[in-house]
């Protein structure tokens, strides 16, 4: 048995690559840099793309975010917050294997009045994201991946206000009443690949920044609500 998942593993591999390499040398340098390099660097086991098919075709795929991207909106939003910023939790949507919870730790850990945690339906995906979060030691401050549907997000959270990272886990009904959820509390959202921009701006939300990248992983909206 242990020869076949070896063998499975490989394979895996192999059609990422032939996909990656399909779409041309500049997205494999940035595939590299963006998702193979994060897990070089921390050991982890962030990278890969996975269907989930126990919701709806509202669902998507799970994929890695870009390092550059998670950063680089998770400092925006820092700058538009304030001193507010350190008393609002950090909450991934669709976290995936934890790679912006792990991002998110490793620059405001220390800054954070509340542990960074994701929500993620896919339990097999969840538990990779928790062994990733144990391997670098955010687990003993509080850093987790819950398996729960992100529409029962207020059942995880019970602060001031919230910093949301979805990368375009689901859309439509899905997405709008998860929105609903969050009606009452203040939040901002880091928005990527925002399939549901116009909806934002239809209910309320302020467009504090955005940015159109060549591919969707690199392009993103920060909204912060109306409550």
């Amino acid at each position: 048995m242990p020869p076949l998942n070896k063998k499975s593993s490989i394979n895996r591999l192999f059609e990422v690559a032939i996909k990656i390499s399909r779409r041309g040398p500049r997205f494999a340098a940035a595939y590299f840099k963006e998702i193979v390099l994060f897990d070089l660097l921390n050991r982890t086991d962030t990278r890969g793309r996975k269907t989930n098919n126990n919701m709806s075709d509202e669902n998507i795929y799970y994929v890695a975010s870009f390092t550059s991207v998670a950063a680089e909106t998770i400092d925006h939003a820092r700058q538009a917050l304030g001193g507010k910023f350190a008393h609002w939790q950090f909450v991934d949507i669709g976290s995936g294997k934890g790679k912006v919870v792990l991002v998110y730790a490793q620059r405001y850990g220390t800054e954070a009045r509340h542990p960074p945690i994701g929500i993620e339906y896919d339990a097999k995906l969840a538990a990779i994201a928790n062994a990733n979060i144990a391997k670098l030691g955010f687990d003993r401050v509080g850093a987790k991946v819950q398996v729960d549907d992100a529409r029962n997000i207020r059942a995880h959270v019970d602060t001031e206000g919230l910093v949301l990272f979805p990368y375009n886990p689901f859309f439509g009904s899905l997405f709008h009443e998860f929105i609903s959820e969050l009606a009452s509390i203040p939040h901002m959202l880091i928005y990527v690949d925002p399939v549901e921009r116009e909806y934002l701006l239809a209910n309320g939300y302020t467009i504090m920044a955005e940015h159109k990248g060549r591919y969707n992983a690199d392009t993103w909206v920060i909204a912060a609500s109306k409550a």
